[in-house]
């Protein structure tokens, strides 16, 4: 139905009664999924409307993943087991870590949609478990200290892992044995991902730096040191060429891969807390939300922001783009998801610089309690 206060935006049937803590899109567009702290999963179809509600869980939620093939949602909870469910049966798939005290809090599936790779707050290990049956593959544990995640190559080789002890680990996902370390790091490396082509792996660290590094040899290839606080996380764009970094000094970062040269610097408006920052799946357009309860988006070549996409009245804690890159899914500590649409978005004036205010308001479908 139409909101009065806000003609512009579709306020659909109630659903989650606590914060959103994490929502993704299907890779195949279909559905959207969102988990909260009410300990409740809902998956939506890609317009927004309620499909179903999952409610197995009895812990705010941590994590959720669809499988590459989008037959399966993955979810993890506080002091809870992980799940996956049948997306088109809605019935319970597999249960991770049953008759264990393994407590997930990420959880990625491989390429193949085959395994599921877990790490969990009270452990150094990084698990690989049978995604058709949840049985445990392997479990990596050459981590001194807490796992705090991890990532797939795209080409289904490596499973590479970053922790507490400073450093980032590379495995073999066929057998499970460590690859290579990469050591550099001086402090807390919080996040880790791979290039495109499986060749290169950028870190994120407490030490205000990025890394990249080579997945085969684990030499040390560039170091970053744009930032003035920790490194949040760092992520390649889709075609390699350039990384973002997010950091508590509270700007993104968009540097060459190959050279490290810095080309935008992105900050909010506010200078609120950045809690998410990502690019659009065609390495078009970098995305990010905060503590301002504004979601903003730039054009990654020129830096030229499109209009504030507001709405949220609270945090917004988590964001990812549709498989298109044409909408924008976000969720917020006031209990909302909504879903924005880029070519709506476009057809505002664009601003330079920190994401100020264009000439009209994004559209948003809006799915609040």
């Amino acid at each position: 139905m139409q909101n009065p206060a806000n003609p512009a935006s579709v306020v659909l049937q109630p659903d989650h009664i606590g914060g959103v803590t994490c929502a993704v899109w299907s890779p195949d567009g279909r559905y959207i999924a969102s988990g909260s702290e009410d300990a409740t999963v809902i998956l939506r179809d890609s317009s927004g409307q309620l499909i179903h509600k999952f409610v197995d869980h009895s812990c705010p939620i941590w994590a959720l993943a669809f499988s590459p093939d989008s037959k399966r949602l993955a979810s993890s909870a506080m002091n809870s087991r992980g799940l996956t469910w049948d997306v088109e049966t809605r019935a319970i798939a597999t249960v991770l870590g049953s008759g264990t005290n393994i407590v997930i809090q990420t959880l990625q599936y491989s390429p193949d949609s085959t395994k599921l790779a877990t790490s969990s707050v009270d452990s150094s290990d990084v698990c690989v478990w049978d995604a058709s049956n949840g049985a445990l593959l392997y479990t990596m544990t050459d981590h001194s200290a807490m796992v705090l995640s991890t990532a797939f190559s795209p080409n289904g080789q490596w499973l590479a892992s970053c922790s507490a002890d400073c450093t980032a680990k590379i495995w073999d996902v066929q057998t499970g044995a460590l690859h290579t370390t990469l050591e550099g790091h001086e402090e807390i490396v919080w996040s880790v991902a791979f290039d495109h082509e499986s060749q290169r792996v950028v870190t994120g660290s407490h030490d205000a730096t990025s890394r990249i590094w080579s997945a085969e040899t684990g030499k040390e290839l560039v170091i970053l040191r744009e930032h003035s606080a920790t490194v949040w996380a760092a992520a390649f764009s889709p075609d390699g060429q350039q990384v973002l970094s997010v950091s508590g000094d509270m700007t993104i970062k968009l540097c060459n891969s190959f050279t490290g040269v810095l080309e935008h610097t992105f900050e909010r408006r506010s200078k609120a807390l950045l809690n998410a920052a990502l690019f659009s799946s065609d390495g078009e357009y970098v995305a990010s939300s905060g503590g301002d309860h504004e979601v903003l988006v730039w054009n990654a070549k020129t830096g030229v922001a499109l209009p504030a996409m507001e709405g949220h009245t609270d945090n917004v804690m988590v964001l990812q783009f549709s498989a298109e890159g044409d909408r924008l899914v976000s969720g917020s500590d006031d209990g909302t998801v909504r879903i924005w649409t880029l070519p709506e978005i476009l057809g505002g004036e664009q601003d330079e610089g920190n994401g100020l205010h264009a000439s009209r308001d994004a559209e948003a479908d809006e799915l609040e309690p």
